[in-house]
């Protein structure tokens, strides 16, 4: 059973990707101390460590960077579903 959530997803993916749990906290409209609680739970969820930090510096594991991989393919995915169910909303609300 996969037991994360997407609001972990959507925080690990922003640490990843702008090297920082500020940058991503305020990207994501939450507070650093809710996204580090997020990748904690998340990497508890796993069992593994998902991300290197040393100092400012934040590196994703071996594990992470998998996972990296994968949040990309599932965010751009659930973005494009949006995005094809207001399309698709838009349309249908012009022919009432």
């Amino acid at each position: 059973m996969i037991n994360f959530t997407l609001k972990q997803l959507y925080s690990f993916e922003a640490v990843i990707r702008l090297s920082s749990f500020t940058k991503a906290s305020k990207e994501l409209n939450i507070t650093q101390p809710a996204v580090y609680m997020q990748i904690q739970q998340l990497q508890k969820n796993i069992g593994s460590d998902l991300v290197n930090i040393k100092g400012k510096s934040i590196h994703p594991t071996f594990i992470g960077n998998k996972l990296y991989q994968t949040c990309l393919k599932v965010i751009n995915k659930l973005e494009r579903t949006k995005s094809d169910i207001e399309k698709t909303l838009n349309i249908n609300s012009r022919h009432l």
